[in-house]
């Protein structure tokens, strides 16, 4: 799997791939998760192609999928998109996005007792399409111990919270393992920094307000509300210039939910609407409120 996240030739799969296509002679193909060989097929035979994924936003917050040309997760036009959307509308005063953002920070405010300071390193699956294309490290091991290394002296307690669908690697002594079971909201509520690679986790956990450290290529790197590091080599400098400071708006972070909630991600009942996913066959150079609209007249033809 691994060439054909990196849209890398697989002699055997293209072959699979271009035979079927070729037979069955789609007018629009629908991916789950990305296939580079369909990728290119779909591209020389100019057939629309749409990618679809579970988004960056999940359990406690409303569930939201990717629809989208470009890719998903790191290959998605998140970003870029994004950018559009805030030249266009800026940073404004949008009171129910902040009322939405005011939420989804209470879901992460710590409500414990005394706790010590703790850095929260967030563990994905090791053979997860978003780790294998934008993860710069061999393996969550590493990933682990080069961070552990580099805050050591900090005085944080290091929390490494596995993925609930994967093994627990080999990790450093000195750090503490939480259970696979805990509860996700509250590490990250108790938390005074995180750490992940591209997770969505990560993502929520900007959102609430928490200083997030992305080391891999990430949908939402760039974007201002996380400290991304370009390359492992420069986490010491980095974490040395910012620790766990914050400079992330509440504005912009109201900006960026209100645009993967209301412009970019479907939920649920958006994303078994056919017409929404054919609405992102246009141009998307001017989203609007239609964005994720559905056409009515379409959704009574597919019913019939």
């Amino acid at each position: 799997a691994l060439p054909i996240f990196r849209s890398k030739s697989v002699s055997y799969h293209d072959d699979f791939v271009q035979r079927m296509v070729s037979e069955v002679s789609p007018d629009l193909v629908f991916c789950w998760n990305y296939d580079g060989s369909l990728d290119r097929v779909c591209s020389s035979e100019t057939i629309p192609l749409i990618f679809n994924e579970l988004g960056l936003l999940r359990e406690p917050n409303a569930m939201g999928y990717y629809s989208d040309r470009k890719g998903v997760n790191v290959r998605s036009s998140f970003a870029t998109e994004f950018t559009a959307y805030l030249n266009r509308v800026g940073t404004y005063d949008n009171c129910e996005a902040v009322d939405r953002l005011n939420a989804l920070e209470d879901r992460y405010t710590y409500r414990g007792g005394a706790r010590g300071p703790n850095a929260l390193v967030l563990l994905q699956v090791q053979d997860d399409s978003n780790v294998i294309m934008g993860s710069p490290y061999s393996s969550m091991s590493e990933y682990v111990q080069h961070v552990s290394d580099v805050i050591s002296a900090s005085g944080l307690k290091v929390i490494v919270k596995p993925h609930p669908l994967d093994s627990v690697p080999p990790l450093p002594e000195d750090v503490f393992v939480a259970d696979k079971e805990d509860n996700i909201s509250d590490l990250i509520a108790a938390a005074d920094v995180v750490f992940t690679i591209n997770s969505s986790a990560g993502f929520e956990a900007a959102l609430a307000g928490k200083p997030v450290y992305v080391l891999g290529a990430a949908p939402y790197s760039g974007l201002g509300f996380t400290i991304d590091v370009p390359d492992p080599a420069d986490l010491t400098f980095i974490w040395q210039t910012h620790r766990t400071n914050c400079a992330c708006s509440p504005a912009l972070r109201a900006s960026i939910l209100d645009f993967a909630e209301t412009q970019y991600f479907l939920s649920a009942i958006q994303f078994c609407e056919p017409s929404v996913h054919l609405a992102r066959l246009a141009d998307t150079g001017e989203q609007g409120s239609q964005r994720n609209h559905f056409e009515p007249d379409l959704e009574s033809y597919r019913q019939q």
